[in-house]
């Protein structure tokens, strides 16, 4: 009976002292946090966090905004049947890309730096063009406002969209064009989210060593207590 009382008193002991190591492990997992910085973008910074589950925290894309000033020609299309036109996915998307070719030829840049959009009143065109490296839009809207031919060379090239005679009444023209600035701010990702694990914080599985032996021991003193 004392041997027995002996092995009871020592499990015991170490029952506490396995749950005072698992008591010191839960609390550096739930206290410890680490700052992560993002490097995408020299002046963004993110902050990793530990939450209660042990798990790091994910850190959310940086983002910035970025503001181009463009140079927006508006012209009108006469004699296409708008209605029409954007009832044909294809030939409204070749109409829109016969645009942005002639402006862009006009412009002296890419036909990617090109937006077109299209409304009606006939047809009305509302192109934004980026100017190119080194130039400004307001260099680029004098230089375009002083070309006589670019309401000439849409219509030439509009002319040649296949299957827009069918869409068209009478005779395709093109008014003369007017020429503004306008500023255009889109949202830049400066960086994609990551999850970053925190350094030198024990996760849940740094615990599970310390549950598997305090489940034992309460196993082996339950025994000693069906003995006693």
């Amino acid at each position: 009976m004392m041997a027995i009382t002996r092995v009871f008193i020592v499990a015991a002991m170490q029952l506490v002292a396995a749950q005072a190591a698992y008591h010191i492990v839960a609390t550096n997992n739930t206290a410890a946090t680490t700052a992560a910085t993002t490097t995408p973008a020299a002046t963004t910074t993110a902050a990793a966090t530990v939450n209660s589950n042990n798990t790091a925290a994910t850190t959310a894309a940086a983002a910035t905004t970025v503001t181009v000033v463009k140079v927006k020609v508006e012209v009108t299309v006469q004699g296409v049947d708008f209605t029409q036109l954007s009832a044909d996915a294809t030939l409204l998307t070749n109409f829109k890309t016969a645009c942005a070719t002639s402006f862009a030829t006009s412009a002296g840049v890419p036909a990617s730096d090109v937006s077109i959009t299209v409304s009606a009143a006939s047809v009305k065109v509302t192109a934004e063009i980026t100017p190119a490296s080194g130039t400004t839009a307001a260099s680029l809207k004098t230089t375009m406002a002083a070309k006589t031919d670019v309401a000439s060379s849409l219509t030439t090239t509009l002319t040649a969209v296949s299957g827009l005679a069918a869409v068209t009444t009478g005779t395709l023209s093109v008014a003369a064009p007017t020429y503004t600035t306008v500023s255009v701010v889109t949202v830049v990702s400066t960086g994609n989210a990551t999850t970053t694990a925190a350094a030198g914080v024990a996760t849940a599985n740094d615990a599970s060593p310390v549950k598997l032996a305090m489940g034992a021991m309460a196993a082996t003193i339950a025994s000693l207590f069906v003995v006693l």
